[in-house]
Protein backbone atom coordinates (compact mmCIF):
# COMPACT_ATOMS: atom_id res chain seq x y z
CA UNK A 1 0.00 0.00 0.00
CA UNK A 2 1.87 3.60 -1.20
CA UNK A 3 2.19 6.30 1.47
CA UNK A 4 1.34 9.62 -0.10
CA UNK A 5 4.13 12.19 1.23
CA UNK A 6 2.13 15.11 0.17
CA UNK A 7 -1.95 15.73 0.43
CA UNK A 8 -1.77 17.28 -3.02
CA UNK A 9 1.05 16.48 -6.06
CA UNK A 10 4.35 18.29 -5.42
CA UNK A 11 7.40 18.79 -7.07
CA UNK A 12 10.94 18.92 -5.74
CA UNK A 13 13.52 20.83 -8.10
CA UNK A 14 17.29 20.76 -7.86
CA UNK A 15 19.34 23.54 -9.40
CA UNK A 16 23.01 24.41 -9.75
CA UNK A 17 24.07 27.66 -9.78
CA UNK A 18 27.27 28.72 -11.27
CA UNK A 19 28.77 31.72 -9.10
CA UNK A 20 32.13 33.19 -9.35
CA UNK A 21 33.03 35.44 -6.29
CA UNK A 22 35.82 38.21 -6.09
CA UNK A 23 37.43 38.64 -3.13
CA UNK A 24 39.24 41.37 -1.47
CA UNK A 25 41.56 41.80 1.46
CA UNK A 26 40.35 45.31 3.85
CA UNK A 27 43.12 44.74 6.46
CA UNK A 28 40.31 42.87 9.04
CA UNK A 29 40.17 40.13 6.84
CA UNK A 30 38.80 38.30 3.19
CA UNK A 31 35.21 39.40 2.34
CA UNK A 32 33.40 38.58 -1.17
CA UNK A 33 33.14 41.89 -3.10
CA UNK A 34 31.34 41.38 -6.56
CA UNK A 35 29.49 38.43 -7.60
CA UNK A 36 28.87 37.38 -11.47
CA UNK A 37 26.34 34.13 -12.33
CA UNK A 38 27.15 32.74 -15.76
CA UNK A 39 28.64 35.24 -17.89
CA UNK A 40 26.74 38.27 -16.87
CA UNK A 41 28.35 41.21 -15.70
CA UNK A 42 30.25 41.90 -12.35
CA UNK A 43 27.44 42.90 -9.58
CA UNK A 44 28.50 44.92 -6.65
CA UNK A 45 27.51 43.72 -3.10
CA UNK A 46 28.38 46.61 -1.47
CA UNK A 47 25.44 48.90 -3.03
CA UNK A 48 22.72 46.00 -2.44
CA UNK A 49 23.73 45.76 1.26
CA UNK A 50 23.40 49.41 1.62
CA UNK A 51 19.97 49.31 0.21
CA UNK A 52 18.91 46.50 2.14
CA UNK A 53 20.41 48.23 5.28
CA UNK A 54 18.88 51.10 4.56
CA UNK A 55 15.08 49.59 3.91
CA UNK A 56 15.96 47.90 7.44
CA UNK A 57 16.36 50.73 9.07
CA UNK A 58 13.56 52.26 8.33
CA UNK A 59 11.37 48.82 8.85
CA UNK A 60 13.09 49.40 12.32
CA UNK A 61 11.94 52.74 13.34
CA UNK A 62 8.46 51.94 11.88
CA UNK A 63 8.25 49.05 14.42
CA UNK A 64 9.98 51.54 17.16
CA UNK A 65 6.83 54.04 16.21
CA UNK A 66 4.31 51.11 17.07
CA UNK A 67 6.08 50.90 20.61
CA UNK A 68 6.41 54.60 21.01
CA UNK A 69 2.53 55.05 20.01
CA UNK A 70 1.63 51.87 22.58
CA UNK A 71 3.99 53.22 25.44
CA UNK A 72 2.27 56.82 24.98
CA UNK A 73 -1.22 54.91 24.94
CA UNK A 74 0.22 53.25 28.11
CA UNK A 75 1.02 56.13 29.78
CA UNK A 76 -2.28 57.92 29.46
CA UNK A 77 -4.00 55.20 31.15
CA UNK A 78 -1.46 54.40 34.10
CA UNK A 79 0.11 57.89 34.63
CA UNK A 80 3.74 56.20 33.83
CA UNK A 81 5.35 54.57 31.33
CA UNK A 82 6.53 50.96 32.06
CA UNK A 83 9.14 50.68 34.89
CA UNK A 84 11.92 47.78 33.21
CA UNK A 85 15.64 47.47 32.08
CA UNK A 86 13.98 44.52 30.00
CA UNK A 87 12.01 44.45 26.61
CA UNK A 88 10.75 41.58 27.25
CA UNK A 89 9.33 43.08 30.26
CA UNK A 90 7.64 46.24 27.87
CA UNK A 91 5.89 43.55 25.49
CA UNK A 92 4.48 41.61 28.39
CA UNK A 93 2.82 44.97 29.35
CA UNK A 94 1.73 46.23 26.17
CA UNK A 95 0.75 43.18 24.51
CA UNK A 96 -2.16 42.47 23.55
CA UNK A 97 -4.39 45.48 24.70
CA UNK A 98 -1.80 48.78 23.85
CA UNK A 99 0.45 46.42 21.12
CA UNK A 100 -1.58 44.03 18.56
CA UNK A 101 1.52 42.29 17.36
CA UNK A 102 4.58 41.05 19.49
CA UNK A 103 7.78 42.97 18.19
CA UNK A 104 10.81 41.33 19.68
CA UNK A 105 13.85 41.35 17.66
CA UNK A 106 14.66 44.30 14.87
CA UNK A 107 15.06 43.42 11.09
CA UNK A 108 19.02 42.04 11.51
CA UNK A 109 17.50 39.66 13.93
CA UNK A 110 19.07 41.51 17.13
CA UNK A 111 16.88 41.86 20.03
CA UNK A 112 15.54 45.43 20.72
CA UNK A 113 16.53 47.02 23.97
CA UNK A 114 14.30 49.09 26.29
CA UNK A 115 14.84 51.11 29.34
CA UNK A 116 12.29 52.75 30.91
CA UNK A 117 11.28 54.86 33.64
CA UNK A 118 8.39 56.26 34.85
CA UNK A 119 8.89 59.44 33.45
CA UNK A 120 11.18 58.72 29.94
CA UNK A 121 12.06 55.38 27.92
CA UNK A 122 14.42 55.10 25.44
CA UNK A 123 13.88 52.03 22.76
CA UNK A 124 17.15 51.21 20.67
CA UNK A 125 18.08 48.73 17.93
CA UNK A 126 21.63 48.01 17.60
CA UNK A 127 21.42 48.63 13.75
CA UNK A 128 23.22 46.51 10.87
CA UNK A 129 26.49 45.84 12.61
CA UNK A 130 24.31 44.05 15.75
CA UNK A 131 26.77 46.08 18.26
CA UNK A 132 25.88 48.71 21.08
CA UNK A 133 26.62 52.05 20.87
CA UNK A 134 28.03 52.46 17.56
CA UNK A 135 27.19 55.23 14.81
CA UNK A 136 24.56 52.99 13.20
CA UNK A 137 22.39 52.85 16.20
CA UNK A 138 18.78 53.85 16.34
CA UNK A 139 17.17 55.15 18.67
CA UNK A 140 13.53 56.90 19.93
CA UNK A 141 12.73 58.09 23.48
CA UNK A 142 10.27 60.32 24.97
CA UNK A 143 10.09 62.28 28.30
CA UNK A 144 6.83 62.92 29.88
CA UNK A 145 6.38 66.32 31.32
CA UNK A 146 3.89 67.46 33.87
Amino acid sequence: MPVPLASRASAVVVAWIRVTARLVNDGKGWRVSELRTGNRDWVKLQPLIEALNERKTAQARNEMGTMFDALRRYMLDHGFYVVSDSHAVLIDHLNPRYLSKIIRVDPWNHPYKYDGQRDRFTIRSAGPDGKDQTADDIQLGAIFSH
